[in-house]
C-alpha cells in the first residue's frame, strides 16, 4: 500500500473524518474552519479536493445524509450553528467534461441557546431526513427537514437536556 499526501492540507488540527455511504469519498473538518471533501479517482488512484467555507469558528463534526436524499453533508461548529451543505453537479458545456462540483450551504441552524454545537448525526433513512445535534449547553436537539426537496427549512422537533452544567458555588 502506498501512502499519499492529500493536498491541499488543512492548516490546523483535523477534528473529524467521515466516509460517504459508498466509501468513495471522505470529508474532513478542522479547527481552521474549513471542510474538505475528498473524492477518489479510481482510474488515476488520486484524490481531488473541494473546500467548503462558511463557518465562523472551529468545525467539530460532520455527517453524511443517506444518498437517497442527495449528496448532503451537515457540519457542527463552535459558531453555534449546524450547517446543511448540498453538492451541486456542474453542467457540461459544449460536450466538454464538467468541471468540479461545488457545495452550497442550504441552511444554517442556530442553536436555540446560541452555544457551540459539538456533534451532529443524520438519522437512518427510514426515519426521514432528520438530524440530531449535541451542544455544550447540555442539550440534544432533533430537527427534521420540512421538505426533503427544500433543505432551507428545518423544524425543531424536540430538545432534551442530557446533563446539567455545574456552576461553581460561591461560599
Amino acid at each position: 500500500m502506498e501512502l499519499r499526501r492529500l493536498d491541499p492540507p488543512h492548516h490546523d488540527s483535523i477534528n473529524d473524518v467521515v466516509f460517504d455511504y459508498y466509501g468513495k469519498r471522505i470529508a474532513t473538518c478542522s479547527s481552521d474552519r474549513i471542510i474538505k471533501v475528498w473524492t477518489l479517482n479510481s482510474d488515476s488512484n488520486s484524490w481531488s479536493c473541494v473546500e467548503i467555507k462558511g463557518h465562523g469558528d472551529i468545525v467539530w463534526r460532520l455527517s453524511w445524509a443517506h444518498p437517497e436524499f442527495g449528496q448532503i453533508l451537515a457540519s457542527a461548529s463552535d459558531d453555534a450553528t449546524v450547517r446543511i451543505w448540498e453538492e451541486l453537479e456542474p453542467e457540461p458545456q459544449d460536450g466538454s467534461k464538467a468541471s468540479k462540483s461545488t457545495w452550497q450551504m442550504r441552511s444554517s441552524i442556530l442553536s436555540p441557546t446560541k452555544r457551540p454545537i459539538k456533534d451532529v448525526k443524520f438519522s437512518h433513512k427510514d426515519l426521514g431526513l432528520k438530524l440530531a445535534c449535541a451542544g455544550v449547553d447540555g442539550y440534544i436537539y432533533c430537527y427534521e427537514a420540512r421538505d426533503v426537496f427544500d433543505l432551507t427549512s428545518w423544524e425543531l422537533l424536540y430538545m432534551s437536556m442530557f446533563y446539567q452544567e455545574r456552576l461553581p458555588i460561591k461560599v
